[in-house]
């Protein structure tokens, strides 16, 4: 802990902060925080204890960085890894050099933790912020593809937008939790064989076995699962398993939700075992009739060039999706943290397997 910008306080959160740290989250993100959601994100994540980075003005919080410690497999390893949400500074602090005090003390602290890399999704107002004062690498926009439900309707929907200016949008803080329901899976999702998510330990051993991963994953067990889809009343998400008489063959988590004036379906997670792609191509396909049912204007789902993935949702109509489609373009970026750990491998998008899952507003 040390003085920084202006006379600041730069240091790590101590118990008993609560109030002053969700005062500053409000005040930079512009929204009434609430205490259980951000014990449930920072306290009760099942890979251990959080990185929490303050900036003080005396007894007022002025600037926040957190880092979700994250076990992940890399390169045939498993290790822990951070990732950093939340970095924001109250307003009448900005372009003061506190965001570089913070992301330099969060570093120090990853670093001396042994993290292998700290790693993050920023929009374009961030993105400059978060490579300049967080020395992340950008891995470029994410791999997203479209299956089109309703294109004639999807273009009416996107031309309104664009005359009558965009809609109020979900805060992009993780603290302020997921983006809003729409209702409408919840209406026709059980009749179509989904259920509310849930997770036991066959989901563990299927992803120790999931066929056709890239080389770095944030570790998908049924703890970090159950965290991650936390089963509020009612939920926004819906989950289909394949179970045969050899186990769990395949898995996928779906929500909906409204981006650009769109219903979109979104495909959370979805992956299989070794010898089950016939079962998760069938899976998917039923997350298309899903949207059908639901009404969507399309579904989503991100998969990483080269990957069994890409190849499926290519096979059952899903298209690359162009950025200016997006209302912001989000970007990954990485920054490998432990001594002697090579960067291209990391900063490799195709190195990444990545689903909407592994955002934490969504």
């Amino acid at each position: 802990m040390s003085a920084r910008p202006d006379g600041l306080e730069i240091g790590p959160y101590r118990p008993g902060e609560e109030s002053a740290l969700l005062a500053c989250l409000g005040n930079a993100f512009g929204f009434e925080p609430e205490l259980a959601r951000w014990r449930h994100l920072y306290l009760e994540n099942p890979a251990g204890e959080p990185i929490l980075v303050l900036a003080r003005d005396r007894a007022t919080v002025v600037g926040h960085v957190g880092i979700l410690p994250a076990r992940i497999r890399a390169f045939r390893e498993e290790a822990m890894a951070g990732h950093q949400i939340d970095g924001g500074v109250d307003p009448g602090w900005r372009r003061r050099g506190v965001r570089t005090a913070l992301a330099a003390e969060a570093r120090r602290l990853a670093c001396a933790r042994g993290s292998v890399a700290t790693y993050g999704v920023s929009n374009e107002q961030s993105t400059h912020t978060v490579l300049k004062h967080e020395a992340r690498t950008s891995l470029g926009p994410l791999p997203v593809m479209v299956r089109p439900l309703r294109p004639i309707a999807a273009g009416v929907a996107l031309v309104r937008r664009a005359l009558t200016g965009p809609s109020a949008r979900d805060v992009d803080c993780a603290v302020a939790g997921p983006r809003t329901d729409d209702g409408r899976l919840a209406a026709v999702a059980r009749t179509h064989g989904w259920t509310p998510a849930a997770f036991d330990e066959r989901h563990t051993r299927l992803f120790r076995d999931a066929d056709g991963l890239p080389p770095v994953a944030i570790v998908r067990d049924a703890a970090y699962l159950t965290w991650r889809y936390v089963a509020d009343t009612p939920t926004p998400y819906w989950q289909q398993d394949v179970v045969t008489p050899d186990g769990l063959d395949a898995t996928a988590v779906v929500r909906s939700a409204e981006l650009a004036g769109l219903c979109i379906i979104f495909v959370m997670e979805w992956h299989w075992r070794h010898g089950a792609a016939p079962a998760a191509r069938r899976l998917i396909q039923d997350v298309v009739s899903l949207g059908r049912a639901v009404g969507a204007h399309a579904v989503t789902a991100m998969a990483t060039h080269g990957t069994p993935h890409r190849r499926a949702l290519a096979r059952r109509g899903f298209l690359p999706v162009p950025q200016w489609l997006f209302p912001r373009t989000s970007v990954m970026s990485v920054r490998p943290d432990r001594e002697g750990a090579g960067a291209r491998p990391w900063t490799d998008i195709r190195s990444w397997y990545l689903t909407w899952g592994d955002g934490l507003v969504l």
